[in-house]
């Protein structure tokens, strides 16, 4: 019944509930032929009872998942992102993630030993996080961002520098490669026009291969990436259900192949603020990070399950 409460949130109940029993103890006790006090004091009780049940019956933590299956490419330029409507930040920066993965230009991606195998599997896994934090810092960057509207134009005002973050998280570019462990320089993650990641207050963030966690006072958000053991040769088509209906393979991709990889999105909303006025806009915010995954690693968008 208490799993999901931090020791900051019990103490205080804890403390409540001694000190109703110190007052039974110290002062009703002593008392027991003053029926108004008897009587009061377990009216008392009983509505203590009443609190704490109620408190954690009625606060639970909830969890969703939602996965993304991005089709991954490699050819003999770089590793690539089969997706509609990818970021910009993919299209500009795959070539320079590839080179400093040192992942294999030349080699047939079928050609290699296991070992070598192995090691791909690794820069495969680490290229896809690396495009995962820098979409969502090129597009996503504020989490409190929102949109103006014009007469015919919507623009969206977001938060750019640690000055003008307030009592918001601020992460740069250098800090999220840091705290995330992330194999890329700085020059390739930074956008031309944020410093960093503008992120709920309180939030901390942290990572190693196979994903990154961002965790704040109000909700848990992990990011698991997985890769399929196999690969095709060259690459799939999708119709509009997300269902591939052909491999198109020709003389020219005999050095392309394709992988399937798994991206889940896990948040847990912490029960200690499921009933808080502010818990909407973290619920808005992950949904929304959750839309943006779909929508730039999928083939087709409707594959957000």
């Amino acid at each position: 019944m208490m799993k999901g409460f931090g020791l900051s949130f019990l103490f205080p109940i804890l403390v409540l509930i001694a000190s109703v029993i110190w007052v039974g103890f110290s002062v009703v006790s002593k008392n027991l032929l003053a029926k108004d006090v008897v009587f009061a004091y377990t009216a008392l009780v009983a509505a203590l009872m009443m609190f704490v049940l109620n408190l954690f019956f009625s606060l639970q933590t909830t969890k969703i998942e939602k996965v993304v299956y991005p089709h991954i490419i490699h050819s003999e330029q770089c590793l690539n992102i089969y997706a509609g409507r990818k970021s910009s930040f993919v299209v500009e920066k795959r070539n320079e993630i590839s080179t400093g993965l040192n992942i294999p230009y030349s080699l047939n991606p079928f050609s290699y030993s296991e070992i070598a195998d192995e090691s791909f599997t690794k820069d495969l896994n680490e290229f896809i996080r690396i495009c995962i934090v820098g979409s969502i810092l090129r597009d996503c960057s504020d989490w409190s961002s929102h949109q103006v509207r014009f007469r015919g134009l919507v623009t969206r005002s977001y938060i750019s520098k640690r000055q003008h973050a307030g009592d918001n998280s601020f992460f740069t570019t250098s800090e999220i490669i840091n705290k995330l462990n992330l194999r890329v320089s700085v020059d390739v993650l930074k956008d031309h026009i944020v410093e960093g990641l503008t992120l709920p207050p309180g939030t901390q963030i942290y990572g190693a291969l196979g994903g990154f966690v961002i965790d704040n006072p109000f909700v848990n958000v992990e990011i698991h990436i997985e890769l399929a053991p196999r690969r095709y040769r060259g690459f799939f088509k999708y119709d509009d259900a997300g269902v591939r209906t052909e491999a198109w393979i020709d003389s020219h991709m005999d050095n392309i192949a394709s992988y399937d990889a798994s991206i889940a999105l896990i948040a847990t909303y912490k029960a200690q603020r499921q009933g808080h006025s502010r818990m909407k806009l973290y619920v808005n915010w992950v949904d929304g990070l959750a839309e943006y995954l779909a929508k730039s690693f999928s083939p087709v968008h409707k594959e957000l399950i």
